[in-house]
């Protein structure tokens, strides 16, 4: 039966898809990981809940558009992975005809790109506006093992989400403990303490920093929401206080720029940046975008 079990740890990860099922779930996803395996079944998973018919969890693995998810035949889920292919023009075109109509089964229409950072330059500027701005029933899930090959513009309209990488599996409990000191300094304006806490994340082993850092992504779309007073339930309950002062203290433009530049910082981690670059970047780079 399909489920969010299907894929092991990331238990923080699966916890904040969860809360965004609950509510509005945004239309552009952008999943990134190490491993492509796991975020296959990610993506699969989270096509099916966006597609069930349950009025509960999602999804529940039991309703029929769930077993058609399952078993690769729904009308409504487009499943694109063609290994290490680039992905052309043609590609972008056909899916930008394809969500062109209403959906068959249900109210929603989900298209799953794997390995997305294959998609060449002119494929990704082909579903620019589509990612942007796209018919109130589709859905896009872009899994990608390398981000950052995306172009800049296609990340920035994407919600990120990012799989854990192996042995770096993180609680949110956990979590908060590490990031609600950094978050709570950054609302209060006090560079000092941003400082003592981003020294205390450099303890971190770093693969699973990288994963703390995809929980402070969330958190910071948290705050974006609670700035433009959106009714949307957190992702990362452990830290709504926190997410709430910065609401409260930082433009919701100056958050949008943190939760790219964090993303980048978790590009820089993979690629084995020092410890004392990340330190940098979480305290004087962070402020500056935040209050300069």
């Amino acid at each position: 039966m399909i489920s969010f079990d299907s894929l092991p740890g990331n238990a923080a990860l699966k916890s904040s898809l969860q809360n965004a099922l609950s509510g509005r779930f945004p239309q552009t996803v952008l999943l990134s990981g190490d491993d492509p395996d796991g975020l296959k079944t990610l993506s699969g998973v989270l096509a099916a809940a966006i597609l069930c018919e349950s009025g509960g969890p999602r999804p529940c693995g039991t309703c029929l558009s769930c077993r058609k998810a399952e078993q690769g035949v729904h009308p409504d889920l487009t499943m694109i992975d063609a290994g290490d292919e680039e992905l052309k023009v043609d590609l972008a075109r056909r899916i930008k005809a394809e969500n062109a109509i209403v959906p068959n089964d249900g109210a929603r229409r989900v298209t799953v790109i794997c390995h997305a950072q294959n998609l060449n330059p002119m494929a990704q500027n082909a579903l620019l506006k589509e990612l942007e701005e796209p018919p109130g029933y589709a859905f896009f899930i872009l899994a990608a093992e390398q981000p950052d090959a995306l172009l800049q513009t296609v990340r920035s309209r994407c919600t990120k989400f990012a799989l854990a990488p192996a042995g770096a599996a993180v609680s949110d409990e956990e979590a908060a403990a590490l990031l609600a000191p950094y978050l709570a300094a950054v609302a209060a304006q006090r560079e000092e303490r941003m400082m003592l806490a981003a020294l205390a994340l450099e303890k971190t082993p770093r693969r699973t920093l990288m994963g703390v850092l995809g929980i402070l992504q969330t958190a910071l779309r948290d705050a974006v929401f609670f700035a433009k007073a959106l009714p949307q339930p957190p992702l990362q309950p452990a830290l709504e206080t926190e997410a709430r002062a910065l609401a409260r203290t930082v433009p919701a433009g100056r958050l949008l720029a943190v939760y790219d530049w964090i993303g980048e910082l978790i590009g820089r981690v993979g690629r084995n940046a020092a410890a004392a670059a990340v330190t940098c970047a979480l305290t004087s780079d962070v402020y500056r975008i935040c209050f300069l």
